[in-house]
């Protein structure tokens, strides 16, 4: 049961939010962000589609795949944008409630 909560830890800080891995990706734009979502989506659905659809159907009889990567990337380019709103949010909220800096707090230290 240790190596279960071990896993779950893992897991859990992997989708964590944090605020220098959000800093790292908006810096490279929301472009390059919309797009790779668009791409991871639009692979990973259609590779689970044409398993189930061979699982399914036989393999003589499998459905064309063209119209279905150009359904779940225009699905994954929504859902990119969607993230990236979302990341936005939590990355603005995350600053305006942010404690008080340590440089701005009065310590009595005066500067020379």
């Amino acid at each position: 049961m240790k190596w279960l909560k071990r896993i779950d830890a893992w897991r859990s800080r992997r989708f964590q939010f944090t605020l220098d891995r959000w800093d790292r990706v908006r810096a490279k734009g929301r472009g390059p962000f919309v797009l790779r979502q668009g791409l991871t989506w639009m692979v990973m659905m259609t590779a689970g589609h044409d398993v189930l659809a061979h699982i399914i159907c036989s393999a003589d009889k499998v459905p064309g795949i063209w119209g279905y990567l150009g359904q779940y990337f225009v699905t994954g380019i929504f859902l990119g944008y969607g993230e990236w709103s979302s990341n936005e949010d939590k990355y603005r909220d995350a600053r305006l409630n942010a404690s008080t800096p340590v440089f701005s707090l009065p310590t009595g230290i005066k500067r020379r």
